[in-house]
């Protein structure tokens, strides 16, 4: 310990900052040393001379994706991969399972309406099959901020179910040919797997050819 200092459990500014934007979940608290130099407490500063380590605190993203889970009748069961599982094949090597395994939640604007497409990771989307199923004809990505304000989740965390509003929903059915399939927690770092009927249920999606030939 620092002569003239004090410890206390606190979250430094990266992991405060991790936490508000949803980047990295769970990890927010840090050894601090309080210097007590006059001037120091003065200013309300706070040196970290610790390294953050890792808690049992759930980032809020992941507990509402329980939360949503426990209320749709299902027993939620995250898994962490600190070196991330934002893209497909990032998610299928990490937890070690086929890509086609994941369900890649893809935010679309068709005529204006935000929808959700789930896609197998061995898939792209068809974005004109997308629009056909939703009844329109134009179908456009959105940006970071349409898919935060729709589903209230960060692009690569997005979750299939928990949104910020009710928003319609179409599925890949290959994601039914596998017992097992893997979807965000609501972070880039935290998974879940679910029956392929179970997602389909719960989601209360459409189930139509959305692949790309």
């Amino acid at each position: 310990m620092f002569a003239g200092g004090r410890a206390a459990l606190f979250a430094c500014g990266l992991c405060w900052r991790r936490l508000i934007s949803g980047v990295e979940p769970h990890y927010f608290f840090a050894i601090v040393v309080c210097v007590t130099d006059d001037l120091t407490m003065s200013q309300g500063r706070r040196t970290c001379y610790g390294r953050c380590f890792m808690s049992d605190v759930v980032h809020p993203n992941v507990a509402r994706v329980v939360e949503a889970g426990r209320a749709l009748g299902l027993a939620i069961v995250t898994r962490r991969f600190p070196e991330g599982t934002k893209t497909a094949q990032d998610a299928a090597t990490a937890i070690g399972v086929q890509v086609g395994q994941i369900v890649k939640s893809l935010v679309f604007a068709v005529d204006g309406e935000i929808v959700m497409a789930y896609v197998s990771g061995a898939n792209q989307l068809d974005e004109k099959k997308l629009a056909a199923a939703a009844g329109g004809t134009k179908c456009s990505r959105v940006d970071a901020d349409a898919v935060r304000e729709a589903t209230g989740f960060p692009i690569g965390g997005v979750p299939p179910f928990g949104f910020s509003r009710l928003l319609r929903i179409f599925i890949d059915p290959d994601l039914l040919t596998y017992d097992e399939v893997w979807a965000a927690a609501g972070t880039w770092n935290d998974v879940f797997p679910i029956a392929p009927n179970d997602l389909v249920r719960a989601s209360g999606g459409v189930v139509t050819n959305l692949k790309r030939v």
